[in-house]
C-alpha cells in the first residue's frame, strides 16, 4: 500500500473560541481539527475552489454551539450564472437538521454583492468593482455578524450572515487594503494604507458610516515595507485581542547562482521566500491631540523554503 503527500494546505481559525483549525488543499478538500475533542475529521468539499484571488474571512460562531463559519468571496466577483460556480459561497454549521452526523457542516451558495448588476458603463475603470479591502464585524446583529467589502470604484458593501442579505453603506472606499480589523475598544479599524501597505492606519468606520462621509485614515505606524528589492507576496494584519496585533509580510527574494562547467557557463535564477511576524500594540496617546499611538514589538523572520504557494483561503 502507497500514500501520496496532499497538495499544499490552507488553514484557519474558526469557532466563537477559535478552537478548531480548518484546513483545506487547493482543490478544496478539507479537514477540521476540533481542541476540545482532539478529533479530526474530513470536511465537505468546496463548489468552486479554483477562483481568482479568493478572500476568506472567517466569522464568529452564534447560538449556543458557536462553531463559526467560513466565507470565501471573488477577489473580482461577478453575475450568478445558472449551473456555473457562484461568486460567493459559505462554509456553515448546520448541526441537528439531519440524522447524517456527517452532514453537519455544508458549502452554502450566496448571492454576489449588489453591484455586480449595475450596467458596465457605470464605473470610470474597468476593474472598479474589485474588491480591495474585506473584514469581519462580529456580534454587531442579533443573529449574525457582518462581513465588509470595498470596491475600487463601486462603494463599499457589508452582508449580514444571519439574513444573506447584502447592504451598501456608501459610494466611498475604505483607505485600507487587504483585511482589516475592529478593535472594539476603541471603536476603530486597523488595516494596511491603501497608499502603501508598508503603513498601518486606522479610520472610524462607524463615524463615517452615520455622517455618510468619506473615511478618514490616521496614519499610526511605519515600518511594514519588505526589504528593498524583494516582492511582497502578501500582508495580513491580525488581531489578538488585549490591544494587541500580530504583523505578517510574505515576500519573495530573488538571487542569481553562477557556474562554469566543462563546456559552458550558467546563470540561473534562484527564488527564496520569507515571513516576517512583527507584534505590535495599540496604546493611549498623548495630551498633544494624539489619542492614540502603535508601539512595535520584537520581529521574527522565517525561511520557507523556494516555493509559495497559491491561496484557496
Amino acid at each position: 500500500m502507497g500514500f501520496s503527500s496532499s497538495e499544499d494546505m490552507q488553514f484557519t481559525l474558526l469557532g466563537r473560541r477559535m478552537d478548531k483549525i480548518l484546513g483545506m488543499d487547493c482543490k478544496g478538500r478539507g479537514i477540521i481539527y476540533e481542541d476540545d475533542t482532539h478529533a479530526v475529521r474530513p470536511m465537505p468539499s468546496m463548489t468552486a475552489p479554483e477562483r481568482y484571488r479568493p478572500l476568506s474571512i472567517a466569522v464568529d460562531g452564534v447560538g449556543p454551539e458557536g462553531e463559526g463559519s467560513l466565507y470565501v468571496i471573488e477577489a473580482e466577483p461577478t453575475r450568478d450564472i445558472p449551473d456555473q460556480p457562484q461568486s460567493v459561497e459559505a462554509l456553515v454549521y448546520e448541526g441537528g437538521r439531519s440524522c447524517n452526523e456527517n452532514d453537519d457542516w455544508v458549502w452554502r451558495s450566496l448571492p454576489p454583492p449588489p453591484y455586480v448588476h449595475e450596467l458596465p458603463g457605470l464605473g470610470t475603470d474597468e476593474r472598479s468593482g474589485e474588491i480591495i479591502c474585506h473584514g469581519m464585524e462580529g456580534n454587531r446583529v442579533v443573529n449574525g455578524s457582518l462581513v465588509w467589502v470595498s470596491t475600487a470604484g463601486r462603494g463599499t458593501y457589508w452582508l449580514d450572515t444571519g439574513s444573506g442579505m447584502w447592504s451598501k453603506a456608501s459610494d466611498w472606499a475604505l483607505p485600507f487594503q487587504g483585511r482589516a480589523s475592529p478593535v472594539w475598544e476603541y471603536g476603530l479599524w486597523f488595516g494596511f494604507s491603501a497608499v502603501d501597505s508598508g503603513h498601518i492606519c486606522a479610520t472610524n468606520l462607524y463615524l463615517s458610516v452615520e455622517e455618510n462621509r468619506q473615511p478618514v485614515a490616521e496614519q499610526v505606524l511605519e515600518g511594514f515595507a519588505v526589504p528593498e528589492g524583494c516582492r511582497e507576496m502578501g500582508s495580513y494584519l491580525m488581531y489578538l485581542g488585549n490591544f494587541r496585533f500580530c504583523v505578517a509580510k510574505l515576500f519573495r527574494m530573488t538571487t542569481r547562482r553562477q557556474g562554469r562547467g566543462c563546456c559552458c557557463c550558467w546563470d540561473v535564477p534562484k527564488e527564496k521566500c520569507f515571513a516576517t511576524l512583527t507584534g505590535v500594540e495599540v496604546v493611549r496617546g498623548d495630551h498633544a491631540g494624539k489619542w492614540h499611538h502603535m508601539m512595535k514589538h520584537r520581529s521574527l523572520q522565517y525561511y520557507l523554503g523556494e516555493y509559495f504557494s497559491g491561496c484557496v483561503l
